[in-house]
């Protein structure tokens, strides 16, 4: 083997490696959609997931910044969890907007509630929940 096909038979392993990389940093950084609307959808609907499965730590990265800020996680978790209810469903059911980065969000809901004398009683309801967009980002905003 000559020293320039030398060159190039080590340099092969190189070059796909610089190209596999330059085409993972042209990927998308994240799998939201690029429509807001669709982006809301499924911010919503992941936040009721965590809540659904009693993942209240990964739920509370979906409230706003300003939120967090007065809230730790850490008191947002045994708050959630001190809840006489368990959800056991969410369902979205649309939005309605102020405007492009304000929504009220409609959520189906079924749950249990724990009463002293009947056990888990079930029900369902609609929560209409404020979402605001940050940045690009969809947020929780908690009413009072």
């Amino acid at each position: 083997m000559t020293a320039p096909s030398r060159r190039l038979s080590m340099a092969a392993p190189f070059l796909a490696l610089v190209a596999v990389l330059a085409g993972c940093a042209s990927a998308p950084a994240s799998r939201a959609p690029a429509d807001p609307m669709a982006a809301l959808e499924q911010r919503a609907s992941q936040r009721w997931q965590h809540l659904v499965a009693g993942e209240f730590a990964q739920a509370y990265a979906f409230l706003s910044p300003g939120q967090r800020s007065t809230e730790s996680e850490q008191q947002y978790v045994a708050r959630m969890q001190g809840q006489p209810f368990k959800w056991q469903r969410a369902d979205w059911r649309g939005a309605d907007c102020a405007s492009e980065e304000a929504c009220t969000v409609r959520m189906g809901i079924s749950y249990s509630v724990a009463m002293p004398s009947a056990g888990d009683v079930p029900a369902i309801t609609q929560f209409n929940e404020g979402w605001v967009r940050l940045d690009g980002v969809w947020y929780f905003v908690q009413a009072e």
